[in-house]
């Protein structure tokens, strides 16, 4: 049933900031089959079903087949499923209030590095510290702040991380005042990701618009958001760039990348979401 309000049609609208259908697990027995059925069925029930970048949109719709065939019996009909849901799906970049710098000058050297993430495996904290120690035996100069939720199960290379970088830790843990982490992030001057699941990154977005410069691994939604000059393929290629501008900071000074964060701050993600559900 249609409703109307005051001669509008209402619509019901659904915001995907992750998937069920791929989330990943470290054991197969983990996943609740559930949680992707609810959201397919959420889906279904929508008149308009809207995710925050195209590689969510295309990984979800991309999905649903081989999800739904995991369903041990009365089966639907997988591609008319598929082909209801694609039909409404579209595209609007998470609407976010980005922080402004404050600072009147660049944060002062060494070279601080920043990864800002969930402690946990799917954000891959083993390739980012395995870099990291290489700097350290390489015996070169710079810091490091590690700002990030924790949950129950921390993964065992934070503790040997603390140990490691005693004298080079600037933040390590979760900073749950906003205004806290931001200063935290603008003393930083390179944000890295090593993420091996990620479908957005705010943390990332907040720290590039506070300054720091972004290396992030050529996968998942970055090449989306971000110019080539900011991924990177392979650890090494990390660990290079990393080496070079703790050699030389002044690199961050002439090779400033050029982020729309227009996409993702002010009218332009709103813009998009009223013409997404065509209202005046």
């Amino acid at each position: 049933t249609k409703i109307v309000y005051r001669n509008t049609l209402l619509r019901k609208v659904v915001y995907f900031h992750e998937s069920q259908l791929e989330y990943p697990v470290r054991k197969v027995q983990e996943r609740d089959f559930q949680f992707g059925y609810n959201q397919i069925t959420t889906c279904l029930a929508a008149d308009v079903v809207l995710f925050n970048s195209s590689t969510l949109m295309e990984s979800f719709l991309g999905g649903i087949s081989k999800f739904l065939k995991q369903q041990p019996d009365q089966r639907p009909d997988i591609s008319a499923i598929s082909a209801e849901i694609s039909a409404k799906s579209r595209v609007v970049y998470f609407p976010l209030a980005l922080p402004r710098p404050s600072l009147a000058s660049p944060p002062p050297l060494p070279l601080h590095i920043v990864w800002p993430h969930r402690w946990e495996h799917n954000k891959d904290p083993d390739t980012f510290f395995r870099v990291i120690f290489k700097l350290l035996k390489d015996g070169l100069d710079f810091r490091v702040s590690v700002i990030g939720q924790t949950y129950e199960t921390v993964p065992e290379i934070f503790e040997e991380a603390r140990e490691k970088l005693e004298d080079r830790l600037e933040v390590f843990g979760f900073l749950a005042d906003k205004a806290e982490f931001y200063s935290a992030l603008e003393l930083c001057h390179v944000v890295v990701s090593t993420a091996q699941h990620e479908t957005f990154g705010v943390a990332v977005l907040e720290a590039a618009a506070l300054g720091c410069y972004p290396l992030l691994p050529n996968r998942l939604v970055y090449p989306e958001l971000y110019p080539a000059e900011c991924l990177y393929n392979t650890e090494q290629q990390l660990y290079k760039r990393l080496r070079s501008l703790c050699q030389d900071p002044g690199l961050l000074d002439t090779s400033r990348p050029n982020i729309e964060f227009h996409r993702f701050s002010g009218p332009a993600p709103l813009e998009e979401l009223v013409a997404c559900l065509q209202l005046d």
